[in-house]
C-alpha cells in the first residue's frame, strides 16, 4: 500500500545546514492574506474576491538556543527550507517528502524561554518576500533532509549582575523586532523588501531570591548593569544537567528594573532588564 497522504514536520535547514532541535509541531507556515471582497449590484453574496496583499510568514522553534541571536538575511545563495515527511502504513515514516523553500526573506528572533525543570527553547519568524512582487516567495518541492539524531539541549541556570542571582524559576528574552515591508506596491500582492524598523530587547526573570529587590531598585525603579549574563546548563543524555559545556549569554549593558514582589510560598521577585546595544550586539553566546 502506498504511503498515506499525511505528513509530519521533519526539520528545517538554512544555507543547506540542518538547524536541528525542532520539536514536533515546531514549524508553522501562514500567509497574512488581505482579500478584497465585493458585493455589487444589490447582490447579498460576494460577486468578486481578489487578493490585495499576501505576506507569507514562517514560524519555527528550536532547542538550539544559540543558533543565532540577531536578524539573518535569507537569499537564493542561502535559502531557508522547511521539510515535511509522510507517514507510512507500517507505523513508521515514509519516503515521500514535501519541502517549502524561501529564497528571499528576513529571519528574526522572537524569544528565548526557559523555566525550572524544563528545556530552553528559542522561537523565530521568517518574513518571506518575492523577487518581483508577483512570484510567490514559497517554492514547494520534494527535497529531503538528512535529519540529525538530536541537538544539544539546555535548561535554566542563573542570572548574574556582577554577582550571581540564583533560584531563577523562569526566564524570557524578548527581542521585540519590528519589521517593515513594502506589500501592495505597484499593484502586486507580495512584498519585495523586509527590514528591521526598530527593536527593544528585554529580559524578564522571576527569582525566589527576594534580596534582588534591592533598596536602590525599589527607590528609583532601576539600576544600571555594566554586564549581565545568563547561564544555561547543558542537558546530558541519561544524566543530570551539567555546567560542563553550558552556554553563557552575555549583554554588555542593561537597565535593570525591580518590577515587584509577590509574597507567595515561596515569595518571588520579578526583574526586567532592557538591553542596550553595543559593538557586539545585544547578546553574545559563549
Amino acid at each position: 500500500m502506498a504511503d498515506l497522504s499525511r505528513y509530519t514536520g521533519a526539520g528545517a535547514s538554512f544555507n543547506a545546514v540542518a538547524i536541528g532541535g525542532i520539536p514536533e509541531g515546531g514549524i508553522e507556515i501562514s500567509s497574512a492574506l488581505q482579500k478584497f471582497i465585493a458585493r455589487y449590484d444589490g447582490n447579498l453574496n460576494p460577486t468578486f474576491i481578489g487578493t490585495l496583499i499576501n505576506e507569507p510568514v514562517l514560524n519555527f522553534s528550536t532547542r538550539n538556543i544559540n543558533w543565532n541571536t540577531g536578524p539573518v538575511k535569507v537569499s537564493a545563495a542561502s535559502p531557508f527550507v522547511a521539510f515535511f515527511r509522510s507517514y507510512a502504513d507500517d507505523g513508521g515514516l515514509g519516503a515521500t517528502w514535501i519541502s517549502v523553500t524561501v529564497s528571499y526573506g528576513l529571519l528574526v528572533p522572537q524569544t528565548i524561554e526557559a523555566s525550572a525543570g524544563k528545556e530552553a527553547s528559542t522561537s523565530w519568524q521568517l518574513h518571506a518576500f518575492s523577487s518581483d512582487g508577483e512570484t510567490s516567495p514559497l517554492t514547494v518541492g520534494t527535497s529531503s533532509l538528512t535529519q540529525p539524531l538530536h541537538g544539544d539541549a539546555y535548561t535554566i541556570g542563573n542570572l548574574s549582575l556582577g554577582t550571581a542571582i540564583e533560584q531563577i524559576v523562569d526566564l524570557r528574552i524578548n527581542f521585540n523586532y519590528s519589521v517593515v515591508k513594502n506589500s501592495g506596491r505597484n499593484g502586486l500582492p507580495f512584498p519585495t523588501f523586509a527590514a528591521i524598523d526598530q527593536a527593544e530587547v528585554s529580559i524578564e526573570a522571576t527569582s525566589e531570591d527576594l534580596s534582588e529587590a534591592t533598596q536602590a531598585r525599589l527607590n528609583t525603579g532601576q539600576s544600571v548593569a555594566s554586564a549581565l549574563s545568563l547561564t544555561f546548563p547543558k542537558l546530558q543524555e541519561g544524566a543530570v544537567p551539567t555546567v560542563t559545556g553550558q552556554l553563557t549569554a552575555t549583554c554588555q549593558k542593561a537597565i535593570v528594573e525591580a518590577q515587584g514582589l509577590q509574597g507567595g510560598r515561596p515569595g518571588t521577585a520579578r526583574l526586567t532588564a532592557t538591553l542596550i546595544e553595543t559593538a557586539t550586539g545585544y547578546i553574545t553566546f559563549s
